[in-house]
């Protein structure tokens, strides 16, 4: 079988470079595509607000005592790019080419770990992954963690192999960068311990290189945690995260091989992810098993290699699942949301891409591989498709509805809403509206029904200034894998899932009603309430 790999290897050297480029700009073009077609949802629009519309200060403030859940870098890159304009698709192109970037970091890694047939096809399932593509068009830092850790693993492979300072370096540096982006790669930090720790009896000096990298890495990432102590220490994380179950981690693999724009409960979208976790295994067994790992590292270790990759895969995805399951303790909060470990989708595909390629050599039928992949594509095509035509799948559609809003709004009308919502209000509408805000969805002391008490104050107090109210009912997508049918649910019958809505309906008359994605707008006429004792 190697005398085979290598053959093909020699074959696949004269038009590597050229497979590569078309790989590019085959992601260049899903990517693109319809990038500024979708509205801002709420996390994009904060980004405007936090990077463009506050001072330095002001920013660096809100993120240290309001958003410590948050990582500065990002913010402060888009605070330049955003220099070039506030628009949907200028800021989305940011993350564009963040992730552009990563198709030939992980062919690069590809070739290194498992020759140059690995490194394509590891490329061009990434170039057509709905997940990435779909994080490659948000404003926001998830289509950059992934770039960064495979050029942190490119460094790492390279330094296990070659054991030079540089590329140690080079693994702090991407790391270090990295970190600074999202909290969450604290986890890549764990799956290198671990893997070092496992192996450390065979390559102890390696593991003393890693603890000096990582330690430095980590004594400046303390200064920023120090900062956060000394203006008080940490609040309270994010509590609209439902704790995890049993099955999370299959949907985790579901959506990272299909993306999350697809019906959960269709059978034929699991096909995809089956496929990669069978290849995965056989990349585990064939290489990751074999005894041809032996108490040194050299340019060939597949071995070593394959343990890594698996370290990578596995490692953040079982950490994020064990601290978000419920364990009942006082105050604990669930962390578990796919995007924040986007960066293991490199490592499901690369394995997945190496194990392809080890059983189409081990079976040896010309027919095999071309099957399987163009299996993955089709499947994959059809959650593409989804993503860029079905606005069932999109992200909430702020732009149409407040557009409305602001061609119909007078002078004298309030626009009722949480606080959430004040911020796609300003982004499309403007800073000049009477906004009249709810209280918080989130807190305890809110009536779940929405009705009487302080709501009914608020209506009425409205009602004495204002002849016409405006009613935003906006539904979050929640589901820690992205998929939006619970959302849509939600929305199909708002008047249901919403208690002021249900008491609006009740008391006063509605003049119109906007429905898109996401997103219920209703009008009232104050003047007008309803004879409930007819009723």
């Amino acid at each position: 079988m190697q005398m085979e790999i290598k053959s093909s290897e020699r074959y696949l050297e004269r038009y590597s470079r050229h497979a590569v480029l078309l790989l590019v700009l085959l992601a260049f073009a899903l990517r693109i595509y319809h990038l500024g077609f979708q509205s801002l949802w709420y996390d994009e629009i904060a980004t405007v607000v936090s990077s463009v519309r506050l001072s330095l200060s002001e920013m660096m403030n809100l993120i240290l005592e309001g958003n410590q859940h948050h990582m500065p870098l990002y913010f402060l890159f888009m605070r330049l790019w955003s220099g070039l304009g506030s628009g949907e698709f200028v800021l989305r192109y940011f993350s564009l080419i963040w992730a552009i970037l990563s198709i030939p970091l992980i062919y690069a890694v590809g070739r290194l770990i498992g020759g140059i047939s690995v490194g394509i096809l590891a490329a061009f399932l990434l170039a057509i992954s709905p997940y990435h593509i779909w994080y490659s068009q948000e404003a926001r830092m998830y289509a950059i963690t992934p770039t960064l850790i495979l050029a942190a693993h490119w460094f790492l492979f390279r330094a296990i192999r070659h054991k030079r300072w540089k590329d140690w370096g080079g693994y702090l540096v991407c790391m270090l960068v990295a970190v600074y982006m999202h909290y969450f790669i604290l986890f890549v930090f764990a799956a290198h311990y671990f893997f070092f720790a496992f192996h450390y009896r065979r390559i102890k000096p390696l593991f003393y290189r890693w603890i000096i990298a990582a330690g430095v890495a980590g004594l400046l990432f303390g200064i920023w945690v120090a900062v956060i102590l000394l203006r008080g220490g940490y609040q309270s994380g994010p509590i609209w995260i439902s704790f995890a179950n049993w099955y999370e981690p299959f949907l985790t693999i579901t959506a990272f091989s299909v993306g999350p724009t697809i019906d959960p409960g269709y059978w034929l979208y699991y096909v995809v992810p089956i496929i990669y976790l069978f290849a995965v295994g056989v990349c585990f067994f064939y290489w990751a098993r074999s005894r041809e790992g032996g108490g040194e590292v050299n340019d060939s270790s597949e071995y070593w290699a394959s343990r890594l990759l698996m370290f990578w895969l596995f490692v953040p995805i079982l950490i994020t699942y064990l601290i978000s399951i419920d364990w009942s303790i006082p105050s604990q909060k669930s962390f578990y949301i796919d995007r924040y470990i986007i960066y293991v989708l490199p490592a499901l595909l690369l394995a997945a891409a190496w194990g392809l390629i080890t059983l189409a050599a081990r079976i040896d039928r010309a027919w095999f591989l071309p099957a399987v992949v163009g299996i993955i594509v089709l499947i994959t095509a059809a959650s593409l498709k989804n993503l860029y035509t079905e606005p069932l799948y999109s992200r909430s559609n702020w732009r149409p509805v407040l557009n409305q809003l602001a061609a119909e709004v007078e002078a004298e009308d309030a626009i009722l809403g949480y606080p959430v919502d004040l911020l796609p209000i300003f982004y499309y509408v403007g800073e000049g509206t009477d906004f009249r805000e709810l209280p918080d969805p989130s807190s305890r002391s809110r009536n779940p029904d929405g009705a009487g008490g302080g709501f009914e104050d608020v209506v009425n107090e409205i009602s004495g200034t204002a002849d016409r109210i405006w009613l935003i009912t906006h539904f979050f997508n929640n589901n820690p894998h992205g998929f939006p049918q619970r959302r849509n649910e939600r929305l199909e019958d708002a008047a249901l899932n919403s208690g002021p809505k249900v008491w609006l309906d009740g008391h006063y008359k509605m003049l119109g009603e906007w429905i898109v994605t996401g997103v219920n707008l209703s009008l009232y006429d104050l003047s007008a309430p309803l004879d409930l004792e007819a009723g």
